[in-house]
């Protein structure tokens, strides 16, 4: 045997080690979270406390100014601590986390380019402090460890950020009785608008999405209002090295929303948006190098007794070094809810399209950019984001049995321009448009499943297949991709 087969095999047994081993660890973490059910106290907290935010600044836990301590749940007592117990309603600290642990199983990652299987074990670690002054002054802190093993050739940027401060804002309220309500941060924090396509959190991947700068809000009557400025911030895998000063990506906004309480219409909202958007160095099929894009959209949504639509669509112009940027892209949503049947379920048809660029010798360039899209655009895969795809989507979701929730999609998805290529989150060129002249991406099916244990703790499988198609069968790397992912998460 020789030394290369040697070292081969030696590196194929520890490969298999480190997947088992990340497999048992992933499922010791569900063992355990599931464990977590069985205590008295639990049972107190599930009646008592409100569910938690996906962005843990929403979380209000001012009410319990007004109950005795000693009817506190061990839960209670970490939500509000106050500066002075001799002056209820006076200033409070509220403290949470969460520990989320996720092991994703890839076969024949990136159409191939990664042949075989790969495991990668994520563990994420959130823990935050909201130190609540007075009814118009508030500090919020966030800290965040991200780790990840096994990934190849080498971990990703959103991956790994071992110790760092993900979120840390001052916020100044208007009066309580001001005819408008408002609020001004300053600092670093995630930013959410209402629904948007094009502004997510990035919660798939170990490290969120988080920017450094300003916002302000403002509503009144069924208008509101946000302004805001800011830096994204790089993650960085060292302690606390994460840039406060990186400009490299700029963002900036005006959303203006109304929301109406109309006759036979339940959750209406419309939004005017415009998005200003900087890269020094972003690459695409025709031109790579520095880009400044204005975004100008609309949206709307609501719900008509069974019937629940989502529509969204977005011009964009600009400079991409030399070149005049000229693109749109369009989303549309429509659902049906069968809300008398016990398992209430909720089939969801969508269909979005998005610009790709229409001539490599131009001086124009019509590709999309989605900004800041969830990072799993077309499902748990992440091979690609919405740049110069046509989909075609089908969701079906229920709840099986109480707290067990499970959703079925189907993409059918073609590239807008033949002479353009394919892009990858956030937006990575990956592949030439130069391999073939078929519009066929391939079709992508994902199942996930959801157990909400309880209020702290929540379990999920999710399966994903992407069936290659002409264009991806035409390339260097010609496979479909296969994903399993099992995630667990606890948050407190």
């Amino acid at each position: 045997m020789t030394n290369g087969e040697s070292r081969s095999n030696g590196e194929r047994a520890r490969e298999s080690v480190t997947r088992g081993f990340c497999r048992g660890w992933s499922w010791l973490q569900v063992a355990a979270s599931m464990a977590l059910i069985a205590s008295p106290s639990r049972a107190v907290a599930d009646a008592t406390t409100p569910p938690f935010h996906l962005l843990r600044y929403d979380d209000n836990y001012s009410y319990l100014a007004h109950r005795q301590t000693s009817d506190f749940t061990p839960w209670e007592d970490l939500k509000y601590i106050p500066l002075d117990r001799e002056s209820p309603g006076g200033p409070f600290v509220s403290v949470g986390g969460e520990v989320r642990f996720q092991y994703i199983e890839r076969w024949n990652d990136q159409f191939g380019r990664i042949p075989g299987a790969q495991g990668s074990l994520q563990q994420r670690y959130l823990w935050h402090a909201d130190l609540v002054g007075s009814d118009q002054v508030r500090i919020f802190g966030q800290l965040i460890s991200a780790w990840e093993q096994g990934r190849k050739p080498t971990s990703l940027p959103t991956d790994v950020d071992h110790l760092d401060v993900q979120q840390l804002f001052a916020e100044l309220k208007s009066a309580p009785d001001a005819a408008a309500k408002g609020y001004l941060r300053i600092g670093r924090q995630e930013i959410l608008l209402a629904g948007h396509q094009l502004l997510k959190i990035r919660e798939g991947p170990d490290v969120r999405l988080s920017f450094n700068g300003a916002r302000a809000h403002v509503a009144q009557g069924d208008f509101d209002s946000d302004l805001f400025t800011a830096n994204v911030v790089q993650p960085r895998a060292g302690l606390f090295d994460d840039s406060w000063t990186d400009h490299s990506v700029t963002f900036a906004g005006l959303n203006l929303g109304w929301h109406p309480k109309l006759s036979g219409l339940a959750n209406v909202r419309a939004d005017a948006f415009v998005f200003d958007y900087r890269n020094r160095s972003v690459r695409y099929e025709q031109f790579a190098g520095t880009e400044h894009r204005q975004t100008y959209g609309l949206r709307a949504s609501g719900r008509s007794g069974s019937w629940e639509f989502d529509y969204e669509g977005s011009l964009q112009s600009g400079t991409l070094g030399p070149l005049a940027i000229r693109a749109w892209g369009v989303a549309f949503f429509t659902s049906y809810h069968w809300d008398s049947e016990p398992t209430k379920p909720k089939l969801t048809l969508g269909l979005s399209s998005v610009t790709g660029d229409r001539n490599r010798s131009d001086r124009e360039i019509n590709t999309f950019n989605c900004l800041f899209a969830r990072g799993d655009y077309f499902g748990d895969t992440s091979l690609l984001t919405g740049s110069n795809t046509l989909d075609l989507s089908l969701l079906t979701d229920r709840e099986l049995v109480q707290r067990l929730h499970v959703s079925i999609q189907w993409d059918r998805l073609w590239r807008s321009e033949t002479t353009d290529g394919l892009y990858a989150p956030p937006l990575i060129y990956v592949r030439s448009g130069l391999v073939s002249d078929s519009r066929d991406i391939g079709n992508q099916f994902t199942l996930t499943a959801t157990l909400s244990v309880n209020r702290f703790v929540t379990v999920q499988l999710i399966g994903s297949a992407f069936v290659a198609g002409d264009f991806i069968k035409a390339g260097p790397t010609k496979t479909g991709t296969e994903g399993l992912t099992m995630r667990t998460q606890f948050k407190f």
